[in-house]
């Protein structure tokens, strides 16, 4: 993530690897989720999505997912999940089990579809395998 005067840009690039499988350079970088202001967190929400936390000034949290190159309706394009406003964490992974996250109150949420899930309550911290 970097700051620009239009707020923050999220970049996403490939690792290039040698015949050790060492890395060795990044490919050219992409912006990604270029109307989305004040990301926190950024994680792999599938293959070719990213989950994002953003969080005002006034402490308003949002998440956001915007699709990264290369498939149909993964480019760049950025939506925001609506229905929560007090996130302090956010979980998913590479596969296709969803978007998880943990509320102020402790309260683990679950999207499907568009729509937070309640999955369990007292909760500190969740992380997908990986």
């Amino acid at each position: 993530m970097s700051e620009a005067p239009s707020g923050t840009q999220v970049h996403v690039a490939g690792i290039v690897r040698d015949d050790g499988d060492s890395p060795v350079s990044l490919t050219r970088a992409l912006v990604v989720a270029a109307p989305v202001h004040h990301v926190e967190e950024a994680r792999w929400s599938g293959m070719t999505t990213l989950a994002l936390l953003t969080r005002d000034t006034g402490g308003t949290s949002g998440v956001w997912t915007a699709g990264v190159g290369g498939l149909a309706g993964t480019g760049g394009v950025a939506r925001q999940l609506t229905g929560l406003s007090d996130v302090e964490h956010l979980a998913a992974g590479v596969t296709e089990q969803g978007i998880l996250v943990i509320t102020d109150g402790g309260h683990l949420e679950h999207e499907e579809v568009g729509v937070w899930q309640p999955l369990a309550e007292d909760v500190d911290l969740v992380a997908y395998p990986g």
